[in-house]
Formats: C-alpha cells, structure tokens, sequence
C-alpha cells in the first residue's frame, strides 16, 4: 500500500511506527517503501523485525529475500527461500 511518493509515504509510516512499532504490516510497508528508494540495508533491517513478529509470512520473506539479493547477499537470500518452501503445508 502506497501513501504517495516514496519519501512521503516514509515519512508517514515511521511516525505510525512510532505509535505502533510490534506491526508487522506497517513495518512491511515501510521497508517495501524504503526499498522501493534504494534504502536496502534499512528494509532489510525492518523486514527482519516484521519476521520476528509473524515469521509465516510470506510477504515478508519475499520482500527480504528480496533486498537481500540486492545488496549482493545472495547465499542468504536463498537460504531464507529454502526455509520458507521447508515451511509450507504438505500434502
């Protein structure tokens, strides 16, 4: 979710995390928006905390997965997909 340009729409999200810092969402949102600014090592750090606080997310890994292959962390990056795809339901 978009709250206009990028450096707007970041600052409104880290004055909700002010209010509201264990949110997943939010901080999902503000590392997709700082990522979307180039601000990798930033997201990577919010999208670990948002881990932390739903680890089943798939949104999240996706995203971090993400900005971790773009800072060139990509043993890492790869390492979370395996975790992930070991987590889904079998059938």
């Amino acid at each position: 979710m978009s709250l206009g340009p990028p450096d707007e729409a970041i600052a409104v999200y880290r004055r909700a995390a002010t209010l509201t810092p264990h949110d997943p969402d939010l901080l999902n949102n503000l590392g997709s928006e700082l990522t979307a600014t180039g601000r990798l090592h930033e997201a990577i750090e919010l999208f670990e905390q948002a881990l932390v606080l739903h680890p089943r997310s798939a949104d999240l890994h996706n995203n971090l997965g993400k900005a971790l292959a773009g800072v060139g962390r990509l043993e890492e990056a790869v390492e979370l997909a395996r975790r992930k795809l070991d987590q889904r339901p079998r059938p």
